[in-house]
């Protein structure tokens, strides 16, 4: 934990360049030592300076890395990156747990997603089942056990089926959209993934856009029974309605459907974000790419370390 000098990912530099090359140096020694970056909350930059004469640069290099093994021991630890003080770097505090305090007095909140879990009704089933103490303490205990489904994990699709887990990225300033998607087996191995930038547009387009590129490229590999994981529930709502006669993007939907009625084992579901973060990462710099959609066999080493991560966590 501390001020690695190096940054892996285009959003993490404001002002600045971004060098490919040193990144993935970066990126590759912390595959090589099977470490994470737990990630964090606050600004999006640990480190700032402004030039005589030019525009200021900020930067995150700093952060608090990890091993498997840790990250299980501590699922919730995570680091807050304070404002500065005289200094050019800013404090991050490393939190092992979440804070109680943060959120005492806060509502409680429905989430529609929930209502997708495979495990939705036996959650809530055991939750009312386990108070005597009235329908007021019964609720409460069935929302204290919804939010399990928040520690969602990514989990590897059937004997002999190939999972698609995709996403979109939109830049809001810039409208820039991308794409990114990663293929795996039931034994967690990674089969391939894409990723790039596929123009300019909005939030829903770029999520379709990530769908449409992720069968393409399944279709054209020939794998034919194909579990497909989106965390833009939006997505699932669209491509599943029967009646859409009327939608700004109706011509990239119809063509989606028709790539899921051709003659394959098809599945689209929701997947919480948790359980999606290489596909997110590859989308969020895409977003920032100036290169279109590309396919690689080799994951880059930043999505190697969260493949590594979710892996991990199967077995």
């Amino acid at each position: 934990m501390g001020d690695f000098n190096e940054i892996l990912l285009p959003f993490e530099v404001r002002g600045g360049i971004f060098c490919r090359n040193r990144a993935n140096k970066f990126a590759k020694v912390l595959e090589d030592c099977r470490i994470m970056d737990i990630g964090a909350i606050g600004s999006n930059y640990t480190w700032f300076r402004k030039e005589q004469g030019r525009q200021s640069i900020s930067k995150r290099l700093d952060r608090a890395l990890v091993d498997c093994d840790w990250r299980n021991l501590m699922p919730e630890a995570f680091v807050e990156v304070l404002c500065r003080f005289r200094f050019d770097h800013s404090p991050i505090p490393l939190h092992c747990h979440d804070d109680p305090a943060s959120k005492k007095g806060q509502p409680f909140r429905y989430l529609d997603a929930w209502s997708l879990h495979p495990e939705y009704r036996s959650i809530l089933e055991v939750a009312w089942l386990s108070s005597n103490r009235g329908v007021v303490d019964q609720l409460k205990q069935g929302g204290n056990h919804l939010y399990q489904l928040r520690t969602a994990k990514w989990s590897p699709p059937p004997q002999d089926s190939v999972k698609l887990n995709v996403n979109g990225s939109f830049l809001q300033d810039s409208r820039r959209m991308g794409v990114g998607g990663v293929f795996q087996n039931s034994s967690t191995d990674c089969l391939g993934g894409f990723n790039g930038f596929v123009g300019r547009g909005d939030s829903l387009e770029e999520e379709l856009l990530a769908v449409l590129n992720g069968l393409e490229f399944a279709w054209m590999k020939g794998w034919r029974v194909l579990v497909v994981e989106t965390d833009a529930l939006e997505v699932v709502s669209v491509l599943q309605d029967s009646n859409l006669t009327f939608h700004k993007h109706l011509g990239l939907i119809n063509a989606i459907k028709e790539y899921i009625q051709k003659d394959w084992n098809l599945v689209l579901s929701h997947a919480y974000r948790e359980a999606n973060m290489p596909a997110d990462k590859l989308a969020k710099e895409g977003a920032s790419s100036v290169l279109g959609v590309l396919w690689w066999e080799v994951p880059p080493p930043a999505v190697a370390t969260l493949l590594l991560r979710d892996s991990s966590l199967v077995f």
